[in-house]
């Protein structure tokens, strides 16, 4: 509904209960080459462009930050990657190509019980028909 959304961060109190400060802003889903307006649900708002940013995850490999979230595409639901060059209120930049493409997204990372990392996300991106889905991850 906000046209162009944002990945943000808030301060939380020790107890995590408590939001400090104002929340932070890291990016917008326009700053991504890769996303799309228009798709399926948008012409709901019409006349008004409908960039989406949706569930991320954060994970660090060898000492960069990164997160993984998603969007749509002209080729349908995708998981992005960026990366930050200082921690979460660093300046973020994304990937040149989406890390999935194949219509699914809110995707997290882990590493399996035999000690292969994996992605899980849902696929595909439409509604009653959403099932977990999980692939090898090697990034």
């Amino acid at each position: 509904q906000i046209g162009d959304g944002g990945m943000c961060a808030q301060r939380l109190s020790d107890d995590l209960k408590t939001p400090l400060g104002e929340p932070i802003t890291l990016f917008h889903a326009s700053d991504c080459k890769h996303t799309y307006s228009e798709f399926p649900g948008s012409e709901q708002l019409p006349g008004k462009k409908c960039y989406v940013t949706d569930g991320p995850f954060l994970y660090k490999k060898e000492g960069t930050l990164y997160m993984i979230w998603s969007t749509h595409t002209k080729n349908g639901y995708a998981v992005i990657r960026a990366y930050s060059d200082g921690g979460v209120l660093g300046k973020w930049t994304q990937e040149d190509e989406p890390i999935f493409k194949k219509d699914g997204g809110h995707a997290m990372i882990f590493t399996d019980l035999n000690g292969e990392r994996k992605i899980s996300l849902h696929q595909p991106n439409t509604t009653n028909k959403e099932r977990a889905q999980f692939f090898p991850f090697n990034d």
